[in-house]
C-alpha cells in the first residue's frame, strides 16, 4: 500500500481513518456483487463491479489490488473458473491490505473496518 496516495485526499489522520473504514465496508458490497454475477454469468456486471473496485484501490494506493481488479476486468467471462480463481485473489489481497494496514499503521482502522 502507497500510503502517500492516501496522504493526497486526506489530510488528518481521522479522515484517512474514514476513508478506509469506507473503502473497505464498500470493498466487501463490490466482491459481494462479484460472486452474483459469476453465479449469474453475467460479464457486464462482473466487468463493472471490477472497475469499482479498481478504482476505490487505485484513490488510495492499494496498487495490487488495482492490478487485480484491472485483469479481472479483462478476464473472459466464457471460463467461470478463471473468475472464480480471480475473485479468491481479490479477497485474498483486500485481507492482506487490512493486515498491513493494522500492523504498519494501526491508528488508521477503526473499529468495525
Amino acid at each position: 500500500m502507497d500510503f502517500r496516495r492516501l496522504d493526497m485526499i486526506a489530510e488528518t489522520e481521522q479522515e484517512k481513518a474514514n476513508l478506509l473504514e469506507f473503502f473497505f465496508k464498500t470493498t466487501d458490497d463490490i466482491l459481494a456483487e462479484m460472486k452474483d454475477a459469476l453465479k449469474e454469468q453475467s460479464a457486464s456486471h462482473w466487468k463493472e463491479a471490477a472497475h469499482k473496485l479498481r478504482g476505490g484501490a487505485a484513490n488510495i494506493g492499494m496498487a495490487l489490488l488495482e492490478k487485480l481488479c484491472l485483469d479481472s476486468e479483462k478476464i473472459p467471462f466464457d471460463s467461470p473458473s478463471d473468475a472464480d480463481v480471480m475473485l479468491k485473489r481479490l479477497e485474498n489481497e483486500t485481507l492482506r491490505v487490512k493486515a498491513y494496514i493494522a500492523e504498519k499503521a494501526p491508528f488508521l482502522l477503526t473499529p468495525g473496518a
